[in-house]
């Protein structure tokens, strides 16, 4: 069950007027150094003997997935996914719910970048339900950013009512939960969570910002990129290379927005700056 859909509703302001589809990239990770690769327990996974004096242990696990990170990185896709298909076997062969979520997750990355976009909302919803079955709050950070990976899909899938839900679920349970953050005490709370937090939020509006600009609905997007832009500066400073980023998409947004309103003041002063 997707995550948002526990709060479906509609909104004048969401209004799609195109079937334009936006591209999303999917954020890669750093990597530890290779290691060699494992013995190929599937030969023996039947036997009664392999599950007596080679039980499913978290370092096995982890050695799986390790491979499948070092194949996703060199390009061997198919490879990083049979390598996943063997973390997952032996998580739940030990009841590992973690690890069970962990290979869901990667898995469901790894069918993004190889286009399977239908495995992959599969998977991702697989993921998710694991998180609440052992009592993650909706929400919480990482279910938050896979609801905001499945509004990609939906994006690239054109099913723009999906997309629409899922990005106003995602920021308004951000907003709503960066308020409530701001008077929990750093003792409960580090203010690196708490940014962490607001920089998801950022990156939620920005990538609706994106999608709302390819939908031709600039103002809301110019909005959208405003508000992505004054999170970026407040926790990550005016020159951070991300910050300035932002900073030209609201300027090019803008500029948009003002050409096709045919009003002149309002983009000279992003222009200049």
């Amino acid at each position: 069950m997707v995550c948002f859909s526990l709060a479906l509703y509609a909104s004048s302001n969401f209004v799609i007027s195109s079937k334009q589809p936006v591209c999303v990239c999917v954020r890669q990770r750093t990597i530890m150094t290779p290691p060699s690769k494992p013995l190929d327990s599937s030969r023996f996974s039947g036997s009664p003997f392999w599950s007596k004096w080679h039980p499913p242990s978290p370092g096995g696990i982890n050695l799986w997935c390790q491979c499948q990170q070092v194949s996703a990185m060199t390009g061997k896709l198919e490879d990083a996914d049979r390598y996943l298909h063997q973390a997952l076997k032996l998580a739940q062969l030990s009841q590992n719910n973690q690890a069970i979520t962990y290979t869901y997750t990667q898995m469901a990355n790894l069918a993004f970048l190889r286009g399977d976009l239908l495995n992959a909302e599969k998977l991702f919803k697989a993921a998710m339900s694991q998180l609440l079955q052992a009592g993650t709050p909706e929400d919480d950070n990482a279910m938050i950013e896979m609801s905001l990976k499945l509004c990609s899909i939906y994006v690239t899938t054109e099913q723009h009512g999906l997309a629409v839900e899922g990005y106003k679920w995602c920021i308004e349970t951000l907003e709503e939960k960066v308020q409530r953050e701001k008077d929990v005490p750093e003792v409960s709370l580090s203010a690196a969570e708490k940014d962490n937090t607001r920089l998801l939020l950022g990156m939620c509006l920005d990538s609706c910002a994106r999608y709302m600009t390819s939908q031709k609905q600039l103002v809301l997007a110019e909005s959208l990129y405003e508000q992505a832009l004054a999170i970026s500066q407040q926790v990550q400073g005016e020159t951070h290379p991300q910050v300035v980023g932002k900073s030209l998409m609201v300027a090019v947004s803008v500029n948009k927005v003002f050409g096709n309103l045919h009003v002149i003041n309002g983009g000279t002063e992003y222009k200049s700056k």
